[in-house]
């Protein structure tokens, strides 16, 4: 898929955006967690949240629902305010995930306790649950400050502009036949946590820059050079190579690896299983590599441009785009899902016209 600005090839309609859509009648509960685990929850097992650690409060004779509301109240169950879902240790219960290698396979909790929002004691719940004027639920009465249940994470309503990109560029004008370095940053990193976050072994963030003409056809792709001085780098620019394994490498076929146009730069984990082979199963991992942007992080890349002689004469536009989805098509594929969106986070473009005769 070439991946240009056509928004139409890549944006579905608003609703199928930002959740993922399932035929009716199918209801909130059937999309995973209801209401009931994350208010029946009363505490931790212990002090770090992990691996679905929570202390319930339910069952026969006990229907005391908990929150962070001021004063609760309802008809039909008991209530109490809680300061556990006031807070990221709430989330941190089914976010963290160590598998039994001691590698943290799920860590958007903990990657948000060592950011600037942490120590601002801006939580989960401020971005993925916002505050808003209404009722809590439809008896409820109406209040000024509760919280929106809308649980956005990796679709278009929260992707697009979690990052910026840049092109370092300021000529108009080239010359045929010339050798251009280029710098493009990503920076802006909106998120409170990594980015991508979540289930990292399938989420990518990658960064095409090409040139195009003046009717948005690919005459160019710029690939990223490769850094020599990383060993982990080849993990960082996309490649199909069949090395990627839907559990353990003893079991099932290779799968390729990113399943995206080759050359990119790809800020991603991947996660490698007892035999050093990349694997989409989490609990087979013993090592991650990664690179995924931080909140707050200017990244630079640094590439050459080998202006073509053909094009002199012509005005061309240098394109730079950030890309998401949340799993591999190689991968979906596989599952027999279909393939994931790929959502365009940020773009920037430079028109410059290449001087001389034809």
């Amino acid at each position: 898929m070439q991946q240009g600005l056509r928004s139409e090839a890549v944006n579905p309609p608003y609703e199928q955006r930002w959740r993922n859509s399932l035929p009716a009648p199918k209801h909130g509960a059937d999309r995973g967690v209801f209401c009931d685990f994350c208010h029946s929850i009363r505490s931790i097992a212990n002090r770090q949240p992990f691996n679905h650690n929570y202390m319930p409060d339910a069952g026969p004779g006990r229907n005391k629902k908990r929150a962070d509301l001021e004063f609760p109240w309802s008809p039909y169950h008991g209530t109490q305010v809680s300061e556990l879902h006031e807070g990221a240790d709430l989330c941190g219960i089914c976010h963290n995930e160590k598998n039994p290698f001691g590698v943290w396979v799920k860590a958007t909790q903990i990657e948000w306790s060592d950011t600037v929002y942490a120590r601002r004691d801006i939580s989960c719940q401020w971005c993925h649950m916002p505050p808003r004027a209404g009722k809590p639920a439809k008896m409820g009465r109406e209040r000024p400050w509760n919280h929106a249940h809308w649980f956005g994470g990796g679709f278009t309503g929260f992707v697009e502009g979690a990052a910026a990109v840049t092109i370092h560029f300021h000529e108009d004008t080239v010359p045929p036949g010339s050798i251009v370095p280029l710098e493009i940053t990503v920076g802006d990193i909106a998120t409170g946590h990594l980015f991508p976050t979540g289930a990292t072994e399938e989420r990518d963030v990658w960064l095409r820059v090409a040139v195009y003409d003046a009717q948005g056809n690919e005459l160019q792709h710029l690939p990223v050079p490769p850094n020599p001085q990383d060993p982990n780098d080849r993990y960082f620019i996309t490649s199909n190579v069949r090395e990627a394994y839907p559990s353990h490498s003893d079991y099932g076929p290779a799968l390729a690896r990113d399943a995206l146009p080759e050359g990119d730069r790809i800020y991603q984990d991947v996660f490698l299983d007892s035999k050093g082979k990349v694997t989409f199963g989490q609990w087979y991992a013993v090592r991650i590599v990664g690179n995924r942007l931080k909140p707050g992080e200017t990244r630079r890349e640094r590439y050459t441009w080998n202006v073509p002689a053909r094009q002199a004469g012509t005005e061309v536009c240098l394109r730079a785009t950030l890309w998401y989805r949340r799993m591999a098509d190689s991968h979906a594929e596989h599952l027999g899902i279909d393939k994931r969106p790929h959502l365009l986070v940020s773009p920037d473009e430079k028109r410059i016209q290449i001087v001389g005769n034809p």
